[in-house]
């Protein structure tokens, strides 16, 4: 299951099997895999890392903050380049492992533990329908 979402291409505000962001990423797992519905968030420019920052504290609500991350939570993390803004994220799959998309590489699975992950602070987040 994981490998289809990892191969989804890169797509700014893409929602399905033919593109997506990271956001795209997360909602299209956690209805197809989790069978959980999240809100769109459409409109959210990829390249405005504060008005993500604000949609994630928005968000926030839905879910509770966890310092040991299993399956199926939320990574998020800054953006890159020392930003504090909070502008990126993924989902951990496979225990100690994030599945993310980036504009550049597309869909990609990395170990929690590597330093482009470590670099960006990353926080985990449980859906209340999760906990």
């Amino acid at each position: 299951m994981r490998d289809r979402f990892a191969a989804i291409p890169f797509l700014a505000e893409g929602r399905g099997d033919e593109g997506c962001d990271c956001w795209g990423l997360v909602w299209l797992w956690y209805r197809d895999v989790l069978r959980i519905a999240l809100p769109r968030y459409d409109g959210v420019a990829v390249d405005d890392p504060r008005g993500i920052d604000r949609v994630i504290r928005i968000a926030e609500a839905d879910w509770t903050p966890v310092d040991t991350p299993r399956d199926h939570d939320v990574v998020v993390m800054r953006a890159v380049g020392g930003s504090r803004a909070d502008s990126h994220l993924g989902i951990v799959v496979e225990t100690r492992k994030v599945m993310h998309t980036t504009e550049r590489l597309g869909g990609q699975v990395q170990r929690l533990s590597s330093p482009l992950i470590r670099s960006r602070a990353p926080r985990f987040f449980r859906h209340h329908a999760l906990v």
